[in-house]
């Protein structure tokens, strides 16, 4: 029997043009939740659902009919990624979905940034040698008389 692929998550778009446009935020921003925690936007899931024609011939006024389906997704500080209800910058604000102060983004900058580092300095440092006890190596190769 041929395996079967597993089904892989959905393509999120993470230009930050496409993200303002479908969320009014940007992706990375820190924004507050009516449900009492903050998430990190990550993207949007951004579907066309063109409609069926004569045969695939559309005209023009068909062509530009086209539904698009947006679903947001936000990272939880977990690192869980979870699917976000409002799909319109306005349906956010209605909601209460706001993006937290700058300074909490800064912070959390700052903390990525000295993880990183941090990381570096383990990789690029040499590692402490294991020190032999003093004396062993040169009394095993003498015989005493």
């Amino acid at each position: 029997m041929p395996k079967k692929a597993k089904a892989k998550g959905p393509s999120i778009e993470t230009n930050p043009e496409v993200v303002f446009k479908h969320t009014g935020f940007y992706p990375g921003d820190i924004i507050a939740a009516p449900f009492g925690t903050d998430f990190e936007l990550v993207g949007v899931e951004v579907r066309q659902m063109w409609p069926s024609g004569d045969g695939g011939q559309e005209s023009e006024a068909e062509f530009s009919r086209a539904a698009v389906t947006v679903k947001a997704f936000g990272q939880l500080k977990s690192g869980m990624q979870i699917p976000l209800r409002p799909t319109t910058p306005d349906e956010f604000a209605e909601m209460g979905y706001s993006r937290r102060h700058e300074a909490l983004h800064i912070l959390r900058d700052t903390k990525r940034h000295q993880e990183k580092f941090q990381q570096l300095l383990e990789n690029t440092m040499p590692k402490p040698k294991k020190d032999k006890p003093a004396g062993d190596s040169k009394e095993k190769g003498k015989k005493k008389k």
